[in-house]
């Protein structure tokens, strides 16, 4: 069976865990797996929220300001779809200090669309 959520490693530099913005980090994400506007992102280690569509307070902050860092999992998932939506996304955060400056390097995923639990077609995964 197909696991519920892709995963990847990104690779950062510490400089860019200092200095990349929440807001920043979640664009990136959104625009290099085709997310749609409305996402959430939770730290997986304590299931806190970081960002969602009205809960905004941490954009400003830094990744390190957030508590996160090297080790830390993230999951990225799309809020939107009705009936399609894109596949939740387990990220590893690797802080490696002997990267370039301002690395912020995403895995190549294929994050693809499924089906949304709340679509009324009937559950057709093999049990």
């Amino acid at each position: 069976g197909s696991s519920k959520v892709c995963r990847g490693v990104i690779k950062l530099s510490s400089d860019c865990l200092n200095k990349m913005k929440l807001s920043d980090f979640v664009v990136l994400i959104r625009e290099k797996y085709s997310y749609p506007q409305d996402i959430s992102l939770l730290d997986a280690s304590n299931q806190r929220l970081l960002f969602d569509y009205d809960f905004e307070d941490l954009n400003d902050r830094t990744l390190s300001e957030i508590n996160l860092g090297n080790g830390s999992i993230i999951l990225f998932s799309d809020e939107e779809g009705d009936t399609m939506i894109r596949k939740a996304i387990e990220l590893f955060l690797d802080v490696d200090d002997e990267l370039p400056c301002n690395t912020c390097s995403l895995p190549d995923v294929e994050v693809p669309l499924i089906k949304a639990n709340n679509s009324p077609s009937k559950n057709e995964e093999e049990e």
